[in-house]
């Protein structure tokens, strides 16, 4: 037989056997167990909603506050707790975690099971240079981790630059179309000296030679040759992983290797997901993640996005049915929790810095991190009265710091000419109050629609008389002839 044909045939073997395993196999984070992710519903006909802990009190995910207090945590498969307490111990904010439950309202949710997990464990093996220190990148165990402002650190005293080469970190985030986990939580472990050291790794295969029994996962070598496989569960490229093993010098010798279970849920009649979005919008159609997503004119935008913001990069929050893989979306929005648009009134190439119209003192920082997207490819190429829309994350007073930022090139058409200025109150006076030190007037224009934290409209009286320091506010206009006209004020979760 030709080498050349007894290679392909074996590789369509293995696409076989992965195919039959991922339909009957019910594994949790490649460690076992009992659950069915093909069931309608997922759990017991609930819903199931994946994504990062965004902050506690029960736990908010997706923007659904689920309560906690019967819910059963399971860290990487395994069952470590029930109830509040063990919530708060075991899913820090940031962490990512897949929430089994049921929805009680818009922003309300009971669970029922929540699983945690994380992307990498490993060694660190470097720390790139950045003109930003506070938020170099890593890599730990060959793959890119990207940090930023809202990264969550245990212990939480962590300075990144004094990390010895060595340490063993457990980082858990979304991962990017390149491959990149941006870490939402780390944890520090302390260094291990011995030969071979355990590690785990979730990611997609690819470079997968079959006779030596060998893939990557993005710059990680895996050795999958000593697997105790009775399932005959091989991997194929392109096929999203879990593996578990130990580090001998460069390579990963793999000790379990399964599909990573909460990239292939199917089936799913209330099905939330958090990602990076991996291909654009054609068609009705985008990757988010590892889902396939739909989104025609019944799916409802949330936050200002608009379909035009659809483009790689983006980070967003979706939900709706889940059937044959493809997410029928109900609704979208953007997962980074700072939205601002508007034009640009100033770019310093030098500072690395950005100001819009009608926001000042606020000032938009940038790094390495930062995506510029859609009409630029960098911040140098951004120009003044471009509209932009900007997904951030607060890092002071009045300083924010860019994730993305979409750019729409002056003159451009009129649904680019909005006004989106959302943060934390920081002053409250009289009719007037301050998002990030921006002041913003009540009065400035008659016309405006002003909304309380139930999203139900209320007098401008009331809307005053709620706020408080630190309170979360969207305000939205649009760019008039010159002039900006506030159209609504909205507290928002």
């Amino acid at each position: 037989m030709n080498p050349e044909n007894a290679l392909n045939d074996n590789a369509v073997m293995v696409r076989r056997r992965l195919a039959v395993a991922l339909l009957m196999a019910a594994i949790v984070f490649g460690c076992g167990g009992g659950t069915d992710y093909h069931a309608s519903g997922g759990i017991g006909g609930t819903g199931v909603s994946m994504g990062t802990v965004t902050d506690h009190g029960s736990i908010m995910v997706n923007g659904v506050r689920f309560d906690t207090q019967q819910a059963q945590i399971l860290v990487e498969g395994v069952p470590r707790g029930q109830g509040d307490a063990d919530a708060r111990a075991l899913l820090p904010v940031g962490r990512e975690v897949v929430v089994y439950g049921r929805t009680t309202g818009a922003t309300q949710g009971q669970a029922d099971r929540v699983d945690t997990f994380h992307r990498v464990r490993g060694p660190l093996q470097s720390i790139a240079t950045s003109s930003d220190a506070d938020y170099p990148t890593l890599d730990v165990l060959g793959q890119t981790v990207i940090l930023d402002a809202q990264t969550r650190w245990h212990p939480d005293t962590t300075t990144v630059v004094g990390l010895p080469k060595g340490t063993i970190l457990e980082v858990s985030g979304p991962v990017d179309g390149d491959g990149a986990v941006h870490a939402g939580h780390i944890t520090v472990h302390t260094p291990d000296p011995s030969p071979a050291r355990p590690v785990s790794l979730k990611g997609t295969v690819s470079g997968l030679d079959p006779e030596a029994m060998t893939f990557y996962i993005n710059g990680q070598q895996v050795d999958y040759s000593d697997v105790d496989n009775p399932g005959n569960t091989f991997p194929v490229d392109g096929a999203s992983v879990a593996i578990t093993g130990q580090l001998q010098e460069d390579i990963l010798l793999a000790e379990t290797l399964a599909p990573f279970a909460p990239e292939h849920f199917d089936h799913i009649t209330d099905f939330a997901l958090e990602g990076f979005l991996i291909e654009g919008l054609s068609s009705n159609r985008a990757r988010l993640g590892a889902y396939t997503i739909h989104i025609d004119e019944q799916a409802t935008f949330f936050d200002g996005l608009q379909p035009q913001d659809l483009v790689p990069g983006v980070r967003l929050q979706a939900r709706g049915r889940l059937q044959n893989r493809i997410l029928q979306v109900d609704t979208i929005r953007a997962a980074d929790r700072i939205q601002l648009v508007s034009m640009v009134e100033d770019v310093d190439a030098v500072n690395r810095t950005l100001t819009l119209r009608n926001m000042s003192p606020l000032l938009i920082r940038t790094d390495e991190a930062t995506r510029v997207l859609a009409g630029a490819d960098r911040l140098e190429n951004i120009e003044i009265d471009d509209s932009v829309r900007v997904h951030a994350h607060i890092v002071g007073q009045s300083d924010v710091l860019a994730a993305i930022i979409l750019v729409h090139p002056a003159p451009g058409n009129f649904p680019t000419r909005i006004y989106q200025l959302e943060g934390p109150v920081t002053a409250i006076a009289g009719d007037r109050f301050d998002i990030l030190e921006v002041p913003v007037d009540t009065t400035v224009n008659t016309g405006i629609h002003f909304y309380d934290i139930d999203e139900k409209t209320v007098s401008r009286e009331v809307f005053l008389a709620d706020l408080t320091i630190g309170m979360r506010v969207r305000v939205t206009g649009r760019w008039h002839q010159g002039q900006l006209i506030i159209e609504a004020m909205v507290c928002v979760r």
